[in-house]
C-alpha cells in the first residue's frame, strides 16, 4: 500500500487492491476516493491539496492521472500507448509532474527513465527526459523520482549494481540500488547516497534537511535517514521492523510502497507488514494506524479451457513442417512425427486431402523433403541417435534410395538444382540435445548429386535455394537474402549480392527468379514485387518503412514458407493446413491498390489463396495395449479425489490399456484373468507428476530420437510437462513424437511462442480484438490449448486476449515479470493462471482473498522466485546433487557438476527467502487457490522435487505438496477429469514407490519413484527400461558425455 499524507496533516490517501481509499490520520474507516474496474495506486496529494496525483490503467495502458481530493473531475496527464508510466511526484509549485516511463529492449525487463511532464495534462503526450539509460538496450535505469521542496532538484533510485543487464538472485548486501540527485533543469546525476544493503525509495522532508529511504540490514529491511547537509545517516531500528524490499527484483511497481513526512516533519506515514504505521522521526516509535476498507471489486469470470490430454490410438498431425510440391502443383511431401507424408492436392475445389507415409521404415525420422523440377526425385534428411544425420536421394517412381556420402554429422533443408544434378543443403553445428561430436565445419553447401565432386562450401546462413539459372545460391537468413554466384566460389572468390535486409523479419523467400519477395515479420507474411525496388530491399511493414507494392499473405500467420521451384507459387503451412498463393498474381492485382496499414490488401489477396487441410493420421502405442493388463496390489492408494487426505491402505489398482479401469481395498477389487499383478508390497501408488511450468530445449531443423530432458523428467515421475514458453512449431514437433511413441518421455503440453510484449523478433502486438483472434488462432492451428501472455504492457492487450481466448475455448497463463500490479489485474481480469511468484514476497489477506475469489491458478516456480533468492540455490548449497545416480544417468553431467560442486550462491539459510514466498503460497492453498509444482526446466528431474520441497518448507503437509504436484496442477490447466487423480476411467499415469520411500511420511523421499507409468506403459524409474506390456532395455541417447576409458577414480 502507497501512502500519502494531505499538507494540512488531517487526511491520508493510500491504494488497496487497485482502489485508492481516504483516511482520517488517526484511523478508523476508509472512504473510496475512486474505484471501479481500472487499477489505481500510488496516489500523491498536491501541494494545495486539492487533487491527487496517481497511477491508472483507465486508458488502457497505465498513465499518469489526477482526481479532486472529493473524488471527482478525474483527468488523465499523459497518454502512453505503449511506454507505460509510474510513481508520478508532484513538484512543490505544482506546475509540473515527475514520473517514470519504462522502456523495454528485446528482453522484457523494463528499464525506467525519470520524465517531466505538465501537471495542466494540457498536451498529454508532452514530457521531457530528465535522467535516462545509457543506451536503449538497458535494462536498469532511474526509478521512484521525488522533488526536493525548492523545486531544484529531483531525488531518484538507481540500480547500479547490475550495470547494463538485469540480473537475477542478486546480493541485496552488497549494495543494489543507489539514490541520486539530478537538478530539474538538467544536466549531469550525482550520487546521493550509496551504501551496503542499497538505498531506494527516497522520500524527502518538507524543510529539505532529511531524506528518509528504505535499506536491507542483515535478514530485513530497515528506514534510514540521511542529513542532507552532512551525509550523517541514521537507522531506525524499528520494533516491527519494515516489510522486504523489492531491490532483488526489477520492481516497476517500486522498490518499497511510497510513504511520507508529515507536513511538520515530526512524523513518517508508512506501509509495513500489511498495516499503516505511523513512526515518530525523533524516536523512531512505531504506532499501528488501525483501520478498516470495505472492498468491492468486479472480478471477471475465469478463463480456462478443458483439454483432453489422452493419447489416443492415432491422432491427426498439426504439425506438417516444410512443404514440398511439385511444378503442377499436385502432389505435396511434408514431415509430421518424424516421417515423410506424401498428399493429392490437385484441383481449385480440393480443400482436404488425406496423407500416406512415402517410405515403410521407422528405424530413423525423416525431415524436409524437397522434390526435383521434374518431380522425379526426392531429398531429403534423416537423423538417428547412433548414425546421426543424412542426406537421402529418392527415386519416386521406384522408391530406391541413396544415402549420400557425407561426413557424420547434422543435415538439415538440402533443395536441388533447376536441372536436378546439384544439391545445396546445410551442415549444422552440435547442440545440447546431440551433444558436440562430428559438429565442426557447419554452413551451406553444394554437391553433386552423383558425387562426382566433393561438396563446396557456399556461405553460413540458414537454407540456400538455387537461383532460376542454377549459376548461383540464393542463402536466406533470418534478416536477409543475398545471391552468391558458384563460380565465384570455384575461384575462391568471396562475392556475393544482397537482396533484402529486414530488421525485424524472422524468415525470408525468393523466387528462383529473384523477382518475387516474401518475408516473415512480427509472425504475419508479406510479399514484394522486387521489380519495383532498390536493391537491398528493406522488408518491413511498420508504418513509413514499408515497399511499394507491399501486400499481406497470411491472416494468422504462417510457417515454413517457401516458392514451389519453376513457379511463382508460393507455399505456407498453418498448422495442417497447407495455404497456396499466387504471388505473381496477388500483387499484380492487389498491391497497387493496398493502402491498408494493417491488413496490406489482404482481403484481395485470399482470392488469389488456396487451403488445403492435409490429414496425416499417425499410429501410437495404446492401439498395442488393448491386451494389456496390469494390477498394482497391496498398495497405499493416494487417489487425490475431493478429500486429498483419502487414503486406502491394502489397495489394489486396475489398469487395462491407456486407462485406469477400477481401484479400492484389495477385498472390494478383482483381478482381471490373464493380469501382471505387481506386488508393491505397500508402496505408494499415486498421480503421475505434473509439472505445470516446465521448460525444455527440444528440437528445431532437425529432432533427436529420445532427448535427456524427456527422460530425465520421467525418470523422476514426471508424466506431464507443460511448457509455457517455447517455439510454436519446435515444441509441438516434439509433442508429436512423444505422443506417437517413437520418443520417449512425458506427456507434452505448451502454450506455444509467447505472446511477448517487448521489443524484437518476438513481439506480439495486440492492439485491436482481431489481432488477439489472430494470434491465438496461429497458437491453436499447431495444438496450443493454452497461450502465454508474457508481459505485454497495456492492460486492453491483455483483456483483448482473454476475450479471444473465451470466444476461441483456450486458456490464457500470463506472466507479469515481478510487476506487483500488474500480476493482481490478471487475478482481477480472469486469467487462467498467474506464472512465477507475484514479487512480494509475504502475502497478506487483501491479496490472499482476491486470489482465493478470482478462481485463477498459481504456479510459482519457487525455483527461480522473484523478489527473493531462487530456491534452486539452496539445493545446490544444502545437497549433493553432484551424487545423484539416477540424474547422472540421463543429465551431462558438465552442467550438474559446474552448478553442484561450486554453486554461484552460497548463503546463510536466513537469506533463502524463497521460503517466506513458500509461506504465501501455503496460504493460498489453504484459502482454496490451486497451487501448481513448477520446475522452470532447471536441473530436469530432479528441481521438481525440489520445488515440491520448498512447498513444504513453507509449510504444506506432505499429502498438500503431493496434491499441488497432481490434482491441483491438473484443475489449474483444466486436465482434470483426464489426469492427475486415480478413479475409473483417467488416463493411467502413475507413480509407485517402495514402502520404504513413502513421500507421504517424509516429502524427500518423493525423488525416490520405483516405476513410472505412463498411458498404462510400465517403466523402471531407475533405468527408464520398459517393464510392461513389453521387457526391453530404454533406448540409448545421443553421446552428451565424455566417454570414460580404464580405471574410474
Amino acid at each position: 500500500m502507497n501512502v500519502d499524507v494531505s499538507p494540512d496533516g488531517a487526511t491520508l490517501v493510500f491504494d488497496l487492491l487497485g482502489d485508492l481509499y481516504t483516511l482520517p490520520v488517526g484511523g478508523g474507516e476508509a472512504v473510496l476516493l475512486r474505484g471501479g474496474v481500472s487499477f489505481d495506486t500510488h496516489p500523491r496529494f498536491s501541494p494545495d491539496g486539492t487533487r491527487v496525483l496517481f497511477t491508472s490503467d483507465q486508458s488502457g495502458c497505465q498513465n499518469l492521472w489526477t482526481v479532486g481530493a472529493d473524488g471527482t473531475g478525474a483527468a488523465q496527464l499523459t497518454n502512453e500507448p505503449y511506454r507505460f508510466v509510474s510513481h508520478g511526484a508532484w513538484s512543490p509549485d505544482g506546475a509540473t509532474v515527475a514520473a517514470v516511463k519504462w522502456f523495454t529492449s528485446t528482453r522484457s525487463i523494463p528499464a525506467g527513465e525519470v520524465w517531466l511532464f505538465p501537471a495542466s495534462g494540457a498536451d498529454a503526450g508532452a514530457g521531457t527526459r530528465l535522467a535516462g539509460r545509457a543506451t536503449d538496450s538497458d535494462q536498469v535505469g532511474p526509478e521512484e523520482p521525488v522533488f526536493t521542496p525548492d523545486g531544484a532538484s529531483v531525488l531518484f533510485s538507481e540500480n547500479v549494481l547490475d550495470g547494463l543487464t538485469y540480473e537475477y538472485s542478486k546480493n541485496p548486501h552488497a549494495g543494489i540500488y543507489a539514490i541520486k540527485r539530478v537538478p530539474a533543469a538538467g544536466g549531469a546525476p550525482e550520487t546521493l547516497v550509496q551504501l551496503s544493503g542499497g538505498a531506494c525509495r527516497p522520500v524527502v522532508s518538507h524543510d529539505g534537511s532529511r531524506v528518509a529511504f528504505v535499506r536491507r540490514a542483515l535478514f530485513g529491511s530497515t528506514l534510514m535517514l540521511l542529513d542532507v547537509a552532512t551525509r550523517a545517516l541514521a537507522e531506525y531500528r524499528l520494533p516491527s521492523g519494515l516489510s522486504t524490499d523489492q531491490q532483488v527484483s526489477s520492481a516497476p511497481h517500486g522498490t518499497y510502497p511510497g510513504f511520507a513526512f508529515s507536513p511538520d516533519d515530526q512524523l513518517l506515514y508508512i506501509w509495513a507488514h500489511g498495516k499503516l504505521w505511523r513512526v515518530v522521526v525523533a524516536t523512531g516509535a512505531m504506532t499501528e494506524i488501525p483501520f478498516s476498507a470495505s472492498v468491492r471489486l468486479n472480478l471477471a469470470e475465469t478463463v480456462r479451457a478443458k483439454y483432453d490430454a489422452s493419447t489416443g490410438e492415432a491422432f491427426t498431425a498439426r504439425v506438417l513442417r516444410t512443404p514440398a510440391l511439385s511444378a503442377g502443383l499436385d502432389t505435396l511431401v511434408v514431415s509430421a512425427a518424424g516421417w515423410l507424408w506424401a498428399a493429392e492436392v490437385a484441383g481449385g475445389n480440393v480443400s482436404s486431402a488425406a496423407a500416406v507415409r512415402v517410405t515403410p521404415q521407422s528405424s530413423v525420422f525423416e525431415f524436409a523433403p524437397a522434390l526435383s523440377l521434374d518431380g522425379t526425385q526426392l531429398v531429403y534428411t534423416t537423423w538417428s541417435d547412433e548414425a546421426f544425420g543424412a542426406v537421402v536421394v529418392r527415386d519416386v517412381a521406384s522408391g530406391t534410395e541413396q544415402r549420400m556420402g557425407l561426413p557424420r554429422g547434422r543435415y538439415a533443408d538440402p533443395s536441388f538444382s533447376h536441372d536436378g544434378r546439384w544439391i545445396v543443403y546445410t551442415r549444422l553445428g552440435g547442440d545440447s540435445q546431440s551433444g558436440s561430436t562430428d559438429a565442426l565445419n557447419p554452413g551451406i553447401y553444394a554437391a553433386p548429386v552423383d558425387e562426382s565432386a566433393a561438396p563446396v562450401l557456399v556461405s553460413s546462413g540458414t537454407t540456400g535455394v538455387f537461383a532460376a539459372d542454377d549459376a548461383a545460391v540464393l542463402v536466406f537468413r533470418a534478416s536477409s537474402v543475398v545471391s552468391i554466384p558458384l563460380a565465384a566460389l570455384e575461384k575462391g572468390a568471396a562475392v556475393s549480392t544482397t537482396i533484402a535486409t529486414g530488421a525485424y523479419t524472422t524468415e525470408m523467400a525468393l523466387s528462383a527468379d529473384g523477382r518475387f519477395l516474401i518475408f516473415a515479420e512480427f509472425y504475419e507474411l508479406y510479399a514484394v514485387d522486387v521489380a519495383l525496388q532498390t536493391l537491398p530491399v528493406v522488408a518491413s511493414s511498420r508504418p513509413g518503412s514499408t515497399p511499394p507494392g507491399l501486400v499481406r499473405l497470411s491472416r494468422s500467420g504462417g510457417e515454413f514458407v517457401r516458392f514451389v521451384q519453376g513457379t511463382t507459387q508460393a507455399a505456407f503451412m498453418l498448422g495442417a493446413a497447407l495455404h497456396l498463393v499466387d504471388v505473381a498474381a496477388a500483387l499484380a492485382a492487389c498491391g497497387p491498390g493496398s493502402d491498408d496499414s494493417n491488413d496490406f490488401g489482404l482481403a484481395c489477396v485470399e482470392a488469389f489463396t488456396r487451403v488445403v487441410e492435409v490429414e496425416a493420421k499417425v499410429p501410437t502405442r495404446v492401439a498395442e495395449l488393448q491386451d494389456h493388463v496390469v494390477v498394482f496390489d497391496n498398495a497405499k492408494l493416494l487417489p487425490m479425489r475431493g478429500d486429498i487426505a483419502e487414503v486406502i491402505e491394502g489397495g489394489r489398482i486396475v489398469v487395462a490399456g491407456d486407462r485406469i479401469v477400477a481401484l479400492g481395498p484389495r477385498e472390494s477389487v478383482a483381478i482381471p484373468p490373464g493380469a501382471t499383478v505387481v506386488d508393491v508390497g505397500g508402496g505408494v501408488v499415486m498421480p503421475g507428476f505434473i509439472d505445470s511450468h516446465a521448460h525444455w530445449s527440444g528440437g528445431s531443423r532437425y529432432f533427436v530420437q529420445q532427448n535427456w530432458e524427456f527422460v530425465a523428467n520421467m525418470a523422476f515421475g514426471v508424466t506431464t510437462m507443460h511448457n509455457p514458453s517455447a517455439s510454436t512449431v519446435n515444441v509441438f514437433s516434439d509433442a508429436e513424437l512423444v505422443r506417437s511413441g517413437r520418443k520417449l518421455g512425458s506427456r507434452l503440453l505448451s502454450t506455444g511462442t509467447i505472446i511477448y510484449g517487448a521489443d524484437g523478433t518476438a513481439r506480439c502486438e495486440i492492439n485491436s480484438d482481431a489481432d488477439a483472434v489472430a494470434a491465438l488462432t496461429r497458437l491453436r492451428s499447431f495444438g496450443a490449448f493454452s497461450a502465454k501472455s508474457y508481459q505485454l504492457p497495456c492492460r486492453s492487450s491483455r483483456q483483448r486476449l482473454l476475450a479471444a481466448a473465451r470466444a476461441l475455448g483456450m486458456s490464457v497463463v500470463p506472466e507479469g515479470g515481478m510487476n506487483y500490479w500488474w500480476d493482481l489485474t490478471m487475478l482481477v481480469d480472469g486469467h487462467t493462471t498467474v506464472e512465477h511468484n507475484i514479487p512480494v514476497t509475504r502475502l497478506y489477506d487483501d491479496v490472499v482473498t482476491l486470489f482465493a475469489f478470482s478462481g485463477t491458478a498459481y504456479s510459482p516456480t519457487l525455483v527461480v522466485a522473484f523478489g527473493a533468492t531462487s530456491g534452486e540455490h539452496y539445493w545446490y548449497q544444502n545437497t549433493n546433487v553432484w551424487e545423484n545416480e539416477r540424474l547422472l544417468r540421463y543429465v551431462p553431467q558438465l552442467g550438474i557438476y559446474s552448478r553442484s560442486l561450486r554453486p554461484p550462491i552460497h548463503a546463510d539459510d536466513r537469506d533463502y527467502d524463497h521460503v517466506v514466498v513458500s509461506e504465501s503460497v501455503a496460504r493460498l492453498a489453504a484459502a482454496g487457490v490451486d497451487t501448481g509444482l513448477g520446475a522452470h526446466g532447471q536441473q530436469h528431474g530432479i528441481a521438481f522435487h525440489w520445488e515440491m520441497w520448498m512447498f513444504a518448507q513453507g509449510g504444506m503437509s506432505p499429502m498438500e505438496c503431493l496434491a499441488s504436484a497432481t490434482v491441483r496442477a491438473a484443475r489449474a490447466l483444466g486436465l482434470d477429469g483426464q489426469l492427475g487423480q486415480l478413479a475409473p476411467g483417467l488416463v493411467a499415469d502413475l507413480v509407485v514407490y517402495a514402502p520404504e520411500h513413502d513421500p507421504t511420511s517424509d516429502i524427500r523421499n518423493s525423488e525416490h519413484v520405483r516405476f513410472v507409468v505412463k498411458d498404462g506403459v510400465v517403466y523402471d524409474a531407475a533405468t527408464m527400461d520398459e517393464v510392461l506390456p513389453n521387457a526391453a532395455p530404454r533406448p540409448p541417447l545421443p553421446p552428451l558425455n565424455i566417454p570414460v576409458v580404464g580405471v574410474d577414480f
